[in-house]
């Protein structure tokens, strides 16, 4: 493929990225603020979330049999239609038992648009600029997230304007892979990849990816429960969680160019102990020191967001373009999994320490983290390069 065609390519699936992301990280948010406000405990929020990320479990399943089925263009334009579809409905349901049935759905087909998206940019990028390149795909992702945040606070969140925008992003969405005609993925019989073998092919990317889901998922979706119980969080709910979703992008950039140029793991556990310590600067301002409590967001946001891209890169690594797709399925599958697991226990942690819970537990989650980083590296003793590392 020439330069000209791979850059168009790129250009198309990272504005696709851009647009899905705005409008299901602003439509998370206004749901969990909408079951606040209608008198729903912590608990409900956070089911939502993980209901959500349970459809993502089966959606990394599927992604690939689709893919390999109908190819990436339809099953990311499919996927965009039934989100869209989906979004409608939340208008016209009551909650919460519907809702949690659409967000499952949402869910199972909407992550159809992240595995085409990331396969086909990891199958067209050389080792070179993979992490570079993930850094810009996920920067698309967090400043996506970020934006719609705004709408919250502009727009009443009990009217129906937000859904409609979210209607309209979804759809755009998939309009630029549409014009497409060269760049596009040249995979003839793609490869499966069972959880079992992925985990063998890459341990620590397997579970940072699980503990990254954990962290992620928990802020997300308890973010505005913590929002709105705190005095701390000035400006509303809807700059809170602008903050901690689009503060990855300061993140982004340096820490892809970083890790082409080091071992992995040991960047994975540096990020881990930032996160540590991010989160217990947030349980010591959360009392009313507004400044720090936006720093501690700036840093909690910004660190978990790259755990994501490094786990990715460290194991496309050597791959082939067969195994791509089912991979890039795979390790969503075990971030899905860690961001299931996550939001529900931290909503009784809520329950029973308070809002500031929500910091003690992704410190918690950090700090396994960063343990299982340390013995990786411990005991894994072989020299890693940033471009090969395979065993």
């Amino acid at each position: 493929m020439d330069e000209r065609a791979r850059r168009i390519a790129m250009t198309a699936l990272l504005m696709a990225m851009l647009m899905s992301s705005f409008s299901q990280a602003m439509l998370g948010t206004v749901l969990a603020v909408r079951l606040k406000l209608a008198g729903f405990p912590d608990t409900m929020p956070a089911l939502l979330s993980t209901v959500g990320f349970a459809g993502l479990l089966l959606g990394s399943l599927t992604a690939h049999f689709a893919i390999k089925r109908f190819g990436h263009v339809t099953a990311m334009l499919v996927a965009s239609l039934c989100v869209a579809a989906a979004t409608v409905g939340y208008l016209y349901l009551p909650p919460p038992w519907t809702w949690m049935a659409l967000r499952f759905l949402v869910g199972s087909v909407g992550i159809w648009m992240w595995v085409g998206g990331e396969s086909w940019m990891q199958s067209i990028t050389p080792n070179a600029i993979r992490g570079k390149t993930m850094s810009l795909f996920m920067i698309c992702h967090a400043g996506g997230m970020g934006v719609g945040q705004f709408l919250v606070d502009v727009f009443d969140p009990l009217q129906s304007a937000l859904f409609w925008i979210a209607v309209a992003a979804t759809l755009s969405a998939a309009l630029p892979i549409l014009f497409i005609r060269h760049g596009r993925p040249q995979i003839s019989r793609p490869q499966f990849l069972s959880p079992l073998a992925l985990f063998r092919l890459s341990p620590l990317a397997v579970v940072g990816s699980i503990l990254a889901g954990a962290i992620t998922g928990t802020a997300i979706g308890l973010g505005p429960v913590f929002g709105l119980a705190r005095e701390a969080v000035v400006g509303g709910v809807g700059v809170f969680m602008f903050v901690l979703l689009t503060s990855g992008i300061l993140f982004q950039w340096p820490v892809g160019r970083l890790s082409d140029r080091m071992d992995r793991r040991l960047l994975l556990v540096l990020v881990y102990g930032a996160i540590l310590s991010f989160a217990l600067l947030a349980l010591y301002a959360q009392s009313g020191n507004t400044l720090l409590m936006y720093v501690a967001a700036v840093g909690i946001g910004g660190s978990m967001r790259v755990i994501y891209p490094i786990c990715s890169a460290f194991v496309h690594d050597g791959l082939t373009q067969e195994q791509r797709v089912s991979v890039s399925g795979g390790v969503i599958l075990a971030w899905s999994a860690g961001a299931v697991v996550g939001p529900y226990p931290a909503g009784w942690v809520m329950e029973a320490f308070g809002p500031g819970g929500l910091f003690g537990f992704i410190a918690a989650i950090a700090a396994l983290a960063a343990l299982f980083g340390l013995w990786r590296l411990a005991f894994r003793n072989r020299p890693v390069s940033a471009a090969l590392d395979r065993p």
